[in-house]
């Protein structure tokens, strides 16, 4: 059987015609029933302000930490006591803005069943999940360096060899901190798509 290529053509053409505007108008009527509301833009803004200062925060306290380590490595134990101590001064600002965190990605998830397409609601979703999780870095970033506290005042009251522990907590807090910046980093580059998902 011959095909006739003029009538394939034809077809072709009568498709197009008909299959552009259909696809236009998906696009058009996507973006007409899209929704960001205000009040999930204001706090997704102010939420990226908190997470950044966090990150600094406990990017700034793992330095310090490390220090902590060479004073206990060098017996200074009563210098390194005084330093965790003011250290965990400096941890109760990162928990006020843990706090903080907490009561905008609170109002995120309430806005969150008005944001749509529902692939802008996913993004949205992942995104909190992201900061939720540094909340929680930041409880056991606060239990470990407890725990380094009490290591090193074991080592100054009874000598005991808490070395390779004391090491370990300084290795756990640091990673917690790196972890804390690449979570801080895939809210906002998720957050980023969201908003390209109703453009």
């Amino acid at each position: 059987m011959r095909i006739s290529w003029t009538k394939v053509r034809y077809f072709l053409i009568f498709f197009v015609i008909l299959a552009v505007p259909f696809g236009l108008w998906r696009a058009i009527s996507s973006r007409a029933n899209s929704n960001i509301p205000q009040g999930f833009l204001e706090s997704k803004q102010q939420t990226a302000m908190i997470g950044e200062q966090i990150v600094i925060l406990s990017h700034d306290s793992a330095a310090r930490i490390q220090a902590i380590e060479k004073l206990e490595q060098q017996g200074k134990y009563l210098e390194a006591i005084d330093a965790i101590r003011a250290e965990f001064n400096k941890v109760s600002e990162i928990r006020a803005q843990a706090k903080d965190l907490l009561e905008k990605l609170t109002d995120m998830t309430q806005d969150l069943a008005n944001v749509r397409p529902e692939i802008t609601r996913e993004l949205a979703l992942q995104a909190i999940n992201y900061e939720t999780q540094i909340t929680d870095a930041l409880i056991s970033y606060s239990v470990n360096l407890d725990e380094l506290l009490r290591a090193i005042s074991g080592r100054y009251i009874s000598a005991e060899t808490n070395a390779d522990k004391t090491s370990g907590l300084v290795g756990t807090l640091q990673d917690t901190a790196r972890s804390i910046e690449e979570l801080n980093g895939k809210y906002n580059q998720t957050m980023k798509q969201m908003e390209e998902s109703v453009k």
